[in-house]
C-alpha cells in the first residue's frame, strides 16, 4: 500500500498526453479502470479523471481580476500626462 504522497507523485507522472492515450486505447480494448490503474502505477480516479475526459488537457491558468484592471486607460492618460 502506498503513502498519500507516494501514490500523488506516482499520478504525477501520469501527466503526458502519451500516458493518456495509453489509457483511452486499454479502455477500448475492455480493460476496467482498477485494471488499467494497476498496470500504469496510477490511481483508478485518475484514470477515470482522464476516460471522462476523452483525452488529455494542459491545465489552465486561471485568470484573476485586478484591481486596476478597468482603471487601465485611465491611468496611461495620467501617466502620460
Amino acid at each position: 500500500m502506498l503513502s498519500p504522497l507516494e501514490q500523488s507523485s506516482r499520478d504525477a507522472a501520469l501527466e503526458t498526453p502519451e500516458d493518456v492515450q495509453m489509457i483511452l486505447g486499454l479502455t477500448a480494448a475492455g480493460w476496467g479502470r482498477r485494471r488499467i490503474a494497476k498496470e500504469l502505477g496510477c490511481s483508478p480516479e485518475t484514470v477515470r479523471k482522464y476516460r471522462r475526459q476523452g483525452g488529455w488537457e494542459a491545465y489552465g491558468k486561471p485568470r484573476r481580476i485586478g484591481v486596476l484592471d478597468g482603471q487601465c486607460d485611465w491611468l496611461k492618460e495620467r501617466f502620460l500626462a
